[in-house]
């Protein structure tokens, strides 16, 4: 024991001794080593550096003096603007920016001019940072958005401007950094609110959608009203930025509107000259030598940012000017503006915006200019003799025609790249027609063709801008083209009536009737027959927009008989005529109608027919009990490709279950045919919505049948002779899962669990399919086959197996349906109406033609049944959900607070919760049952509420848990109904709930359980991504799945608990779906149709230039339900809702998410009791105090700054819900 001790001791002594020589050490360690190991690791590690240095220099700042702080402040901004930080200017991340974050962050903090932001902001790449400070400085200098605008008037005293040089100083830098950035928008929304002349807001705002010749009047209007204001004195210093203003934005409308010469002019005037102007302006009126001046005037005061531009006209100057054409020199030039302006794209943000697009069309200049220079440069070393030659030039040639603008451009970039092009046509046929050799009049034509083609395509694009002027002064110009091709003649009459057609709405009549004389007096000779019938139905559509009915009903006609396969004609006689059913009802009209959009159908993409096809489906609804409308569709419909109607088969099956329903089975029979995956699963949920309908409304019609004796005599005899009520009288199965017949048939059941292989599974639906076969055979020889159908097509139930006609038997359990029964559970038949045997047909059709894909679409959505909720998720949704409703009524009673009683709604929803907790919600009024689920006929099977109440029996927290709701929610103690109270109780509910939920499983193995879905492959069926087919789309190009993902995730998505399924597609990208359950099907109904809607707007978004340039799209998920409570939801795991941030913010400020909602009542409660009244200044002042307590404003812009690490990712950010705001709101 001694000895121990004492090794013991010696053990202790040696590490004693060690710790005091460490610490020994210690104090010969100094600052300086560790500083000296940090900056080593610095030099090798950029990102560091910088986190370094932002993180360490105002800590080291806040350790000076106030006299040392005072002493450094007013050496900050000189150092940053040092000329010694040029070379750095190409880093990344910027060091001027680095050492800007730092200083920023000290406290206090050193003063930066709003100037030395915005230098800093365009040499060093602090764009979005330098931004962001000069919007919170800019931020108290604002007026308030809607304030009268009235000019500055003239007293001969500007003291108090000139004594504050730079109270505009930070709206200037600021202004200035938008249009770097190229945000319109912003700069548009700063102007507008600092302006001082009501003429710069419309200005503005005509200038914004686009309208750029009311733009420019209104600047015009203003420059005068200045002019007339100003005309003794000189203006205030802080009107001289709004003039300079409208100088810049009138030459943009004047560059739009192709005014080139006026430019020119405007740039060599003695008081403006600018060479710059006549730079960019002369030579598209091929003035070379004023572009010769002004290139030597612009090249010793051109800045680093324009150096690139400059290049680039110096280019063509050097090819393009006749006496002194230097190709030698264009491929220098073309190399140095090349690399300026990869340096230029370089100190852009990294991420790609609106910043970028001059450089982007810049680019595309100087591919242009080094195109053309390969053509000259051909010419000169006899190019026409070469074959080669005219080889490259025709793939030159071919590129440019390919390479055409799209609505979202700039019209005066496409006008620069037209007119450049122009110019190489015009040498180039001048060269050909030189030439002595004849061979070459092919080529010349082969150019003429092109240049005549350009000219069209850019009047073309004017025109859908809505700029007219500019689309006919285009136009024009074709007629100084020689010899050009009747097909290009035909495509610019085309052009120049199209564009009578917008114009006519605003024309004077003396207008109107010029443009018709032109349109008679056109030459239609040379034209062939399908040309003549195009322009005869586009001289319709003019006659008709101007009032003139008779005549263009006439020249319709003419040109459907000229060519009568001319769907162009046949789209606008069926405007036409829907124009004159819209105002008279006429069910003639609106057959004639008909007939042209089917036939305008034909032959036509899925975006040129989407509106025909609308107006057929509207049109619809206005059917006569002869369904005169439907007869037609059904009869013209042939011809008309499936593809077309894929974006509208829920409204096809809206129009299966009315009148005309018998009219479309056809039609919806043949888009089956060829995508039976697009139909399947909408006709499915609709077949499972209208069988559950029946049974509920069966059920109804039993228990009222049941309330006399002689009712239930009838009952009990109908029981007897019931379909499913075999010899043994047992209890019949649960219909989604289980096939049963009489006369002692065997039901065949698919099971699916881990335990089963794919083998076997499919092996078991052929087994299937036999079954129903026999047991059809067997059915039709008691009840015979349905009305309108033969016994070799009859279908049948997918879900029960029984023949699915008028006269067929839809069984349900006798102890539901009847009032006696006894012991035998016999079924009692249900006559199916005509809508669920058309849903069956077709169902039955498309068995028969795909049976290995709707075997596997049947695989997948038994394997649901693994997705629901478990009870504790399914209560939770209901309290959220009854909750939610309860809030929509306390908003409605909110006059009397205090005494607001619950609605009898609820009543009914809160009793159902406690009668069924823990087992299922049995909804009322969707005529469904369960709460979603897969597979067979109902959303949720007896079976396995059978099962979830046997587990939920034994488990004796359960049993705690249900007496303690049924207490809570005990309506007869005192209080108990007030609507404030229950809301209170669900409150609490749903805190307990949601803590039993936090601790489950957050994922689990598809393998485990879905085994299925586990072996899913392409081999194992063709099938596409869920909701695929329903999205409208250009292309018809669909995913396919390739495999599901091993993985599922339990995650929380509005107020409910959902699994989020991975699926694989053949383009290796994963797509997240959620595996919803849902308890209102109307709802669920709605919701779609709501998407689809979106969908169909994203469509018009996109061919509109002012919205599709600020790429305004709603979000879109792809959906298909795959029950009538069951759906699949795209989701996007990078989303997050304003109520998730809000709920963060409530967490760390230790407050619940609802405490605003609560305290709005209990302040309203106190003021109703004082019996003041409830005043609009009441409620906002109210509002306000709850806002400043609960909800901050910068609640949204601090946690975006939290969650983005850099300037450029938060105004990306920032960027993104200022669209989104601008879409909803």
């Amino acid at each position: 024991m001694l000895i121990e001790e004492t090794a013991e001791a010696g053990a202790l002594s040696r590490l004693s001794s060690k710790l005091s020589q460490f610490l020994s050490e210690l104090k010969s360690v100094r600052s300086r080593q560790f500083l000296l190991s940090l900056a080593q690791l610095c030099y090798s590690d950029t990102s560091l550096a910088y986190e370094t240095w932002v993180t360490l220099f105002p800590r080291l700042w806040a350790c000076l003096s106030d006299h040392q702080r005072q002493a450094l402040s007013g050496e900050v901004s000189p150092f940053m603007c040092s000329g010694a930080h040029v070379t750095q200017i190409d880093s990344h991340p910027s060091p001027v920016g680095a050492f800007l974050e730092g200083a920023l962050l000290c406290k206090p903090q050193p003063p930066v001019r709003s100037c030395v932001l915005q230098y800093l902001s365009k040499t060093h790449n602090y764009w979005h940072g330098g931004a962001l400070l000069l919007e919170d400085r800019a931020q108290p200098q604002l007026g308030k958005p809607n304030e009268a605008k009235q000019p500055p008037s003239y007293d001969g005293n500007y003291s108090d401007q000139l004594l504050d040089p730079f109270r505009q100083e930070t709206l200037d830098s600021l202004s200035d950094v938008y249009a770097s950035l190229n945000e319109e928008d912003l700069w548009a929304g700063l102007w507008t609110l600092r302006c001082q002349f009501p003429q710069t807001v419309t200005a503005i705002a005509f200038e914004s959608q686009g309208l750029f010749e009311q733009a420019q009047q209104s600047y015009e209007s203003a420059i005068k009203q200045a002019k007339d204001l100003h005309d003794t004195a000189a203006a205030p210093p802080s009107v001289i930025s709004e003039y300079e203003v409208w100088e810049a934005n009138w030459c943009r409308c004047a560059q739009e509107l192709g005014q080139w010469e006026t430019l020119s002019d405007f740039g060599r005037s003695q008081n403006g000259a600018n060479p710059f102007l006549v730079l960019e302006n002369a030579w598209r009126i091929q003035d070379w030598i004023a572009m010769k001046e002004a290139s030597t005037q612009a090249e010793p005061i051109c800045s680093e940012a324009y150096s690139s531009k400059l290049n680039l006209l110096r280019g063509f100057l050097a090819l393009c000017y006749p006496d002194e054409q230097r190709l030698s020199a264009v491929e220098k030039l073309i190399e140095a503006a090349s690399i300026q302006s990869i340096k230029q794209w370089r100190r852009f943000p990294k991420i790609v915006a609106r910043a970028h697009v001059p450089l982007l069309q810049l680019s595309q200049q100087i591919m242009e200019l080094q195109e053309a220079h390969t053509v000259h440069n051909g010419l000169q070393m006899g190019g026409l003799t070469r074959q080669n030659f005219h080889t490259d030039v025709k793939t030159i040639f071919k590129t440019w025609k390919n390479r055409l603008p799209t609505c979202s451009d700039d019209l005066s970039h496409w006008s620069d790249i037209f007119c450049w092009r122009q110019l190489h046509y015009k040498h180039l046929v001048k060269a050909y027609e030189n030439s002595p050799n004849t061979e070459q009049n092919n080529h010349a034509m082969v150019v003429v063709h092109h240049s005549a083609t350009a000219i069209i395509e850019y009047a073309k694009i004017a025109r859908k801008q809505h700029l007219h002027s500019v689309c006919l002064d285009s136009l024009s110009k074709i007629h100084s083209i020689p010899s050009v091709p009747v097909l290009d003649c035909f495509q610019k009459i085309r052009q120049q009536v199209k564009c009578y057609i917008q114009m006519s709405g605003v024309m004077e009549t003396s207008e109107l009737q010029d443009a018709l004389e032109v349109i008679e007096s056109t030459n239609l000779k040379y034209f062939t027959k399908e040309m003549i019938a195009e322009f005869m139905a586009l001289k319709g559509n003019f006659l008709a927009h101007i009032g003139r009915s008779e005549d263009a009903n006439r020249s319709f006609s003419a040109a459907v008989q000229l060519h009568d396969s001319l769907v162009k004609a046949w789209a606008l006689w069926g405007d036409y005529l829907d124009q004159l059913f819209t105002s008279d009802r006429n069910l003639t009209l609106a057959v004639s109608a008909l007939t042209c959009f089917l036939h305008a159908c034909r032959n036509q993409g899925e975006g040129k027919s989407r509106k025909y096809l609308a107006r057929i489906i509207w049109m619809l609804t206005f059917d006569d009990e002869k369904s005169t409308l439907a007869e037609t569709v059904e009869k013209y419909y042939i011809g008309i490709s499936p593809v077309l109607w894929l974006p509208w088969i829920p409204q096809l099956l809206t129009c299966l279950v009315r009148k005309e329903g018998g009219h479309i089975l056809n039609l919806l029979c043949g888009v089956g045919k060829a995508y039976p995956q697009a139909v399947y699963f909408p006709i499915r949920t609709l077949y499972l919505t209208l069988k559950m309908e029946q049974r509920e409304k069966h059920k109804a019609d039993q228990q009222s049948k049941a309330s006399t004796p002689t009712a239930t005599t009838a009952g009990e005899s109908s029981s007897q002779h019931g379909v499913g009520g075999g010899e043994g009288g047992g209890q019949a199965e649960p219909m989604d899962t289980t096939l049963s017949t009489g006369n002692g048939a065997q039901g065949v059941k698919i099971h699916s669990g881990p335990d089963l292989s794919l083998a076997k599974q499919l092996n078991q639906v052929q087994l299937l399919q036999a079954k129903i076969t026999a047991i059809t055979s067997q059915l039709q020889l008691k009840t015979g086959p349905a009305p309108n159908a033969t016994p070799t097509t009859q279908p049948h139930d997918p879900a029960t197996g029984v023949p699915a006609s008028s006269s067929s038997s839809v069984s349900t359990p006798s102890t539901q349906a009847s009032g006696g029964g006894g012991g035998g559970g016999e079924s009692i038949p249900i006559r199916a109406p005509a809508s669920l045997w058309r849903c069956s047909r077709i169902m039955h059709l498309l068995r028969d033609l795909h049976p290995t894909l709707l075997s596997a679409l049947e695989g997948i959505v038994d394997q649901m049944v693994w997705f629901r909720e478990n009870w504790y998720e399914e209560l939770l949704r209901q309290l959220n959900e009854g909750l939610i409703m309860c809030q929509a009524a306390a908003f409605a009673s909110r006059a009397d607070v205090a005494n607001a009683q619950i609605p009898p709604e609820m009543f009914q929803f809160v009793k159902r919760l406690v009668s069924t907790f823990g087992i299922g919600l049995e909804q009322s009024g969707s005529g469904s049952s369960g709460t979603g689920g897969g597979g067979g006929g109902g959303p949720m099977s007896h079976e396995s509420l059978a099962k979830r109440a046997q587990a939920a029996a034994q488990d004796p927290a359960f049993q705690r848990l249900k007496a303690q709701f049924a207490s809570d929610f005990d309506f007869s103690a005192p209080g108990a109904k007030r609507l404030h109270t229950l809301m209170a109780k669900l409150k609490r509910w749903i805190k307990i709930l949601e803590l039993k939920t936090k601790s489950l499983q957050k994922s689990f193995l598809l393998e485990d359980r879905c085994r299925f879905l586990s072996n899913f492959s392409l081999a194992t069926a063709d099938m596409d991504i869920p909701g695929e087919y329903l999205m409208p789309k250009t292309m018809p190009y669909y995913v396919r799945i390739a495999r599901f993902m091993p993985r599922v995730e339990i995650v929380q998505r509005h107020h409910s608990t959902v699994r989020r399924l991975y699926i694989q597609g053949d383009n290796g990208k994963i797509y997240p779906y959620l595996v919803v359950n849902d308890t209102q099907v109307s709802r669920c109904r709605s919701e779609e149709r709501v998407l689809q809607l979106l969908a169909m707007i994203n469509l018009y978004l996109n061919k509109n230039k002012e919205t599709s340039r600020r790429y305004l799209q709603f979000a879109v998920p792809r959906l298909v339900a795959v029950a009538p409570q069951m759906r699949l939801v795209e989701d996007n795991t990078s989303n997050i809702s304003l109520t998730d941030i809000f709920k963060q913010y409530c967490g760390s400020a230790n407050q619940e998410w609802d405490s605003p909602m609560v305290q709005y009542y209990e302040r309203l409660a106190l003021l109703q009791s004082q019996g003041e009244s409830i005043t609009p200044e009441t409620l906002q002042t109210l509002f306000s105090q709850i806002q400043t307590s609960h909800a901050p404003q910068t609640l949204l812009r601090e946690w975006g700054e939290k969650s983005y690490a850099t300037s450029t990712d938060f105004w990306t950010f920032r960027m993104q819900v200022r669209v989104i705001c601008g879409l909803y709101l």
